[in-house]
């Protein structure tokens, strides 16, 4: 009998050994499964980020480009060629439509008019003949405006200088989906005739 007993508490001392043995391996399985999935995810976040910087320097590259187009452009019909009614001219080897342009490597937004990602914007006013003018007397601080853009001493008058302006304030926006979402970049500079 006693022997019995003994067997039987050392049977019971195993079981509760192998017991606690299942219950520390489900704990560690647990442990394993959640690192790999904070792993999993880090290297997809990783990738986001990667694919993100990529579109970043594609956009800034191109919007460069185009800037550095612009300056090697015919000054005097940078306004005419590349104002939000014109379309069909090129610039740098690429078709420019109202001020539009493509980038390689990049996807337009959902909805986007044209399907552009970029875009040159100019300090542009319409007037009620419905004709595109260049004008000193505009107020929008994205262009530094108003500003004398003919080079006669004073700034603000409300003459079309489409024909004589001596420096053209422009914006260069790249809006393209990106990984997360809508991206944008945004450039800005002054052209000047000398």
């Amino acid at each position: 009998m006693i022997c019995h007993a003994r067997n039987s508490q050392r049977r019971a001392a195993a079981a509760s050994r192998a017991g606690l043995t299942l219950l520390e391996n489900l704990m560690t399985l647990g442990i394993m499964v959640v690192t790999v999935l904070g792993m999993a995810q880090a290297l997809l976040d990783s990738m986001t980020t990667n694919t993100m910087n990529r579109e970043v320097a594609v956009a800034t590259d191109g919007a460069r480009r185009v800037i550095s187009d612009l300056q090697g452009a015919d000054f005097g019909s940078i306004f005419a060629l590349y104002n939000s009614s014109q379309t069909g001219n090129t610039l740098g080897g690429q078709t420019i439509s109202a001020g539009a342009f493509a980038i390689d490597g990049l996807t337009p937004v959902n909805g986007d008019a044209d399907g552009m990602v970029g875009q040159i914007l100019l300090p542009e006013s319409t007037n009620f003949l419905g004709t595109v003018e260049l004008r000193e007397d505009l107020d929008n601080a994205r262009f530094g405006m108003p500003r004398d853009l003919d080079g006669n001493g004073t700034s603000g008058d409300a003459l079309d200088h489409s024909g004589d302006y001596q420096v053209l304030p422009v914006v260069i926006e790249v809006d393209w989906r990106g990984p997360k979402g809508p991206a944008h970049v945004e450039f800005k500079t002054v052209l000047s005739r000398y």
